[in-house]
């Protein structure tokens, strides 16, 4: 076309200037000791694997058949954002192995935006530093402390849950994801064109909604009755009345908060993770599926 600054990358050995081998959308997969499908996205409170997450994603399913002989029909269903459980990456039936890219363990349908670059960027970091904490603690994969795999992507600007609302340079990033993958908290997830999203609502007051899936991962919800209807504001001080039945907790030594005033989402994980120690608290290991 007559441009002299464009042209095929040389970095390859052929004549032609093109890649050795094709791109493709969708590779073969392995059977991990996770394995993740739609449900796992649109509902993922209706189970645990968010909380093991150690990536991110928010493209929507997307998948292409233009080689298929036969008309293929699927129907993609929007989709929020969604992180991907470790146990993706850990095989079931070989002990030493780990998976990433497009070959973790994933349905067809989830494989259609799991397999988008940002993502596989994250398993490959993810999968890094588990092989690094395997050997460290001298153990397989599927056996290590996945509270301790998350803490170390952390460290490291990694995201465990696709809070869009509360980002790295936020003091309570790492408050917030410890609270969003140990269940205390619940995001809002909500499909968006071609880069879906997930909010925390970091400002938004402490609700009874909010309570209530607090108390039931603590697993304090039917020790104790709140005796307030469902338009009256939560109070700090109540909130840690409730926690304290089953967790050593001193309302007393936490200074510069009102404890008589409704408190905030954000301001209230940043209190639980510095009073609890939210990884120590509630630790996760992978157990097999079949």
């Amino acid at each position: 076309l007559g441009y002299k600054n464009i042209g095929l990358a040389d970095e390859f050995p052929d004549n032609q200037g093109l890649a050795l081998i094709p791109y493709n959308r969708e590779s073969r997969r392995f059977y991990g000791l996770q394995r993740m499908r739609v449900d796992h996205i649109l509902h993922p409170y209706q189970f645990d694997y968010y909380q093991s997450g150690i990536a991110v994603g928010d493209y929507p399913l997307d998948h292409h058949h233009d080689r298929n002989p036969e008309e293929v029909e699927e129907e993609y269903p929007p989709i929020p954002s969604y992180n991907v459980p470790y146990g993706c990456l850990v095989s079931q039936d070989v002990g030493n192995l780990l998976l990433g890219e497009k070959n973790i363990s994933v349905s067809h349908m989830v494989n259609g935006t799991t397999r988008l670059q940002p993502v596989v960027m994250q398993l490959g970091q993810a999968a890094g530093a588990a092989a690094y904490l395997s050997i460290q603690k001298s153990t397989l994969p599927g056996k290590i402390d996945i509270r301790q795999l998350q803490q170390i992507l952390l460290d490291n600007g990694s995201y465990l849950m696709p809070f869009i609302d509360v980002d790295k340079k936020d003091s309570a990033f790492e408050a917030v994801q410890k609270a969003g993958v140990t269940g205390l908290f619940q995001g809002e997830g909500v499909p968006y064109k071609w880069a879906n999203k997930t909010y925390f609502h970091p400002d938004k007051e402490f609700s009874r909604q909010d309570l209530k899936v607090l108390a039931k991962v603590l697993g304090i919800n039917e020790k104790v009755s709140l005796n307030f209807d469902d338009k009256e504001s939560i109070k700090l001080e109540k909130i840690f009345d409730l926690i304290s039945t089953q967790y050593q907790i001193d309302i007393s030594k936490i200074s510069k908060v009102n404890k008589e005033q409704p408190i905030t989402r954000k301001n209230l994980a940043l209190l639980l993770d510095k009073n609890l120690q939210l990884f120590d608290k509630f630790k996760i290991f992978l157990n097999e599926e079949k």
